[in-house]
């Protein structure tokens, strides 16, 4: 377990980038995270495909980047089962400018699905844009 209050601010951090060996419970930690990088503009993340994966519930408490600074955040790997941390970060990035999203290893019927699911979360940033490839 990764305890972000004995993080020290990362403030210099504007891009970051995380490839992860396993999804179950980073969603949290990732956000706690976050809270460490008040000034991060791009965020690039990769995850496996894992089957089974639990979710954790997201905290409440919005990390200054997500409300202020993120610009762009970059999610390889996409799987259904992120589509909740997806939401948090459209719902909570209000300057958020492009969310790219890249699926590989799915049908297009699966693809079709996501993409309207994805489609029907709402953005706070009104000029957000979502790439979805």
């Amino acid at each position: 377990i990764f305890l972000t209050s004995r993080l020290p601010i990362f403030h210099n951090l504007i891009e970051f980038k995380y490839d992860s060996l396993a999804f179950d419970g980073i969603e949290t930690w990732l956000v706690e995270f976050l809270h460490c990088a008040p000034n991060l503009e791009t965020l690039t993340l990769n995850f496996p495909d894992v089957a089974g994966t639990r979710r954790k519930a997201l905290p409440i408490e919005v990390p200054s980047c997500l409300s202020f600074h993120l610009k762009e955040i970059e999610i390889s790997c996409f799987e259904t089962h992120i589509i909740e941390m997806v939401s948090y970060f459209l719902d909570n990035a209000m300057v958020l400018e492009n969310l790219i999203i890249r699926m590989k290893g799915m049908t297009v019927t699966q693809k079709t699905k996501v993409v309207d699911q994805l489609l029907q979360l709402l953005k706070s940033s009104k000029k957000c844009l979502i790439v979805i490839l």
